[in-house]
């Protein structure tokens, strides 16, 4: 990997990372010149970052060149997490229906998960949260629904950490339904699957338009 190439996903991490910590305030504008300064790098690759980033759904330019945390409404949170319902569960299906589909990296990254919970990395753990629910998405084995998937999730991340991020005991409580999921998906039960990922994303939806509300 060039140095530059790996200077771009280093400087990638770090601005997701300013969500996922909740440094960043939904609506607020970021100044390119004050980020590259904080870094002390120059401009491009802080200009590349905002870019994927965008593409993820995670920041947004706007027409006049501004880059702004997105800001959602109670309504669009609603619609972000039905949409990520629809895929995770699509991707369910696909593996409950066919046994060819292995699950191995799904589970160590569940596995890493609770560890890094458990040693206080809660940050971390909250990472490997949502790879979990990427590589869920990816094991349905449709590129098309992983790139859809992709904007959504990051998305769901800046409205989930920015307005009500997992404390230790939420995030707890997120990683032992995803070991719930799991053995679901083992023995390829959709309807059981499918009742406990509507609970961790509608459970989640709720918490952040409650936590919304709070705000206002």
């Amino acid at each position: 990997m060039s140095v530059k190439k790996n200077l771009d996903l280093i400087v990638i991490d770090k601005l997701k990372d300013c969500i996922i910590n909740g440094e960043w305030v939904p609506g607020q504008q970021l100044f390119i010149d004050e980020i590259a300064e904080q870094y002390e790098i120059s401009r491009t690759p802080i200009i590349q970052a905002v870019k994927a980033m965008s593409v993820e759904g995670m920041l947004t330019l706007t027409n006049s060149g501004k880059v702004v945390v997105p800001k959602f409404t109670r309504e669009q949170i609603y619609d972000i997490c039905a949409v990520r319902l629809l895929l995770e569960k699509f991707a369910i299906k696909q593996i409950c229906s066919n046994e060819s589909i292995r699950i191995t990296e799904l589970t160590q990254i569940a596995d890493r998960c609770a560890c890094t919970l458990i040693e206080g990395k809660i940050a971390e753990s909250r990472k490997l949260d949502m790879l979990f629910h990427k590589q869920l998405v990816k094991c349905g084995g449709n590129e098309c629904l992983d790139s859809v998937y992709v904007k959504v999730q990051g998305q769901f991340e800046v409205s989930s950490y920015l307005i009500a991020p997992h404390g230790e005991d939420q995030q707890s409580i997120a990683v032992d339904e995803h070991f719930q999921l799991l053995r679901t998906l083992k023995v390829y039960d959709y309807k059981a699957a499918e009742e406990v990922i509507d609970f961790h994303i509608n459970t989640a939806a709720e918490k952040i338009v409650s936590r919304l509300s709070d705000r206002e």
